[in-house]
């Protein structure tokens, strides 16, 4: 089972016949089962699903980071994979005849052996990753290059106004706090004054 649905239902199935692949995908490719087929996503998804379907291990030696590496085999059947830094894994191979490694995290070249077979491949990062394109080369140069004279002057005024404006309001509440506990003096002078006269009458 290669996907599901939120239910657990299995949405697309996978088979290994000899040296093809079998699909079995439970819905229907128009709207009257579900609307996948109006979203973005659905015409990449059945390129892709056709590409992986003609695709064969034998033609293909190189991934990327991340991705999945089938192993063809018999059920039962377990493959040994060692990795650049040499560490070893073992994945055994399912009753769908396949086995998956996953593992990929780490570039470089990597070989599968079983009892009648090997298999090696490499593996490497993506090369999107170093397409500086995406970024303008001005923003680039101001991520790297020290700041001018002029821009650490302004952010010391900014700094500056900063604290100064912190002070102020220091003061405000300064000022503040003495207008209230002059009121209370005043208010409990006149209150006892209040008191006094009346104990008097």
């Amino acid at each position: 089972v290669i996907g599901k649905y939120d239910s657990g239902d299995p949405f697309l199935i996978e088979s290994i016949s000899g040296d093809g692949k079998v699909f079995v995908y439970s819905s229907s490719f128009n709207t009257s089962w579900t609307d996948f087929p109006i979203h973005d996503i659905f015409v990449p998804f059945l390129y892709q699903l056709a590409g992986y379907a003609v695709s064969s291990r034998t033609e293909r030696t190189s991934f990327l980071v991340g991705e999945t590496v089938q192993l063809p085999g018999n059920p039962g059947e377990k493959w040994q994979i060692k990795t650049p830094d040499g560490e070893i894994s073992y994945i055994t191979v399912s009753e769908t005849g396949t086995a998956r490694f996953r593992q990929t995290g780490l570039p470089g070249n990597y070989v599968a052996q079983n009892v009648n077979d090997v298999y090696s491949f490499s593996v490497n990062v993506d090369v999107r990753e170093s397409n500086l394109l995406s970024r303008n080369i001005e923003e680039v140069q101001s991520l790297v290059s020290k700041p001018d004279q002029s821009r650490r002057i302004e952010l010391a005024a900014a700094m500056i106004s900063d604290l100064e404006g912190s002070e102020k309001k220091q003061k405000l509440w300064f000022y503040l706090v003495l207008l209230v506990i002059t009121f209370f003096i005043v208010e409990t002078y006149y209150s006892n004054r209040i008191f006094r006269k009346k104990e008097k009458n």
